[in-house]
């Protein structure tokens, strides 16, 4: 895969949900700085689930300690707040 489709699939790797409780699509929200905060935690923490939300989601969420403070504040937000 290209690193070009990489950062596209990365890109829209984010899937916001309350813990435990998916939203329908229309609700998953997310701001391209909030995608700029977790693309390359992504990429070094959780590339083996790319380009599946779920799994990038539940990756970072698992790994929340290891990833980068910017990512850790989008990830620990409430999901409405994910705007």
């Amino acid at each position: 895969m290209s690193k070009k489709l990489l950062l596209a699939a990365a890109a829209t790797a984010f899937l916001w949900v309350t813990p435990g409780v998916a939203q329908s699509p229309a609700n998953q929200q997310e701001s391209e700085a909030d995608r700029q905060a977790c693309t390359d935690d992504a990429f070094q923490h959780c590339g083996e689930a790319i380009p599946d939300r779920d799994r990038v989601y539940q990756c970072l969420v698992k790994k929340v300690k290891t990833i980068s403070p910017a990512c850790r504040k989008v990830i620990s937000r409430p999901a409405s707040n994910k705007r």
